[in-house]
């Protein structure tokens, strides 16, 4: 799964002292289609890296599983994905 994500292309490039606005909403989109996708950060800084893969978790949900060579490849869960869906559904 991570080698994957590493080989994917980038689905944003995040740079420094950069607005972040529609990051969340990108990522929602592509894990509509792809369940592992990868942010280039590499003029960002690992420790700003990992606070925004660490708000992404909390945003998209999602799971970041690698911080390397200054890229965030985040997860989409499925199980989330389907409780929240379960979530949805009225009882009969």
């Amino acid at each position: 799964m991570r080698n994957r994500g590493l080989h994917s292309p980038a689905l944003m490039k995040l740079t420094r002292n950069g607005v972040y606005v529609n990051v969340v909403a990108r990522v929602r989109e592509a894990f509509e289609t792809e369940e592992v996708v990868r942010l280039d950060c590499s003029h960002v800084g690992m420790s700003d890296c990992k606070r925004i893969g660490v708000k992404l978790r909390d945003l998209v949900p999602c799971v970041p599983i690698l911080f390397k060579d200054e890229q965030i490849i985040p997860w989409r869960r499925k199980k989330h994905h389907q409780q929240k869906s379960d979530h949805l559904q009225m009882p009969n």
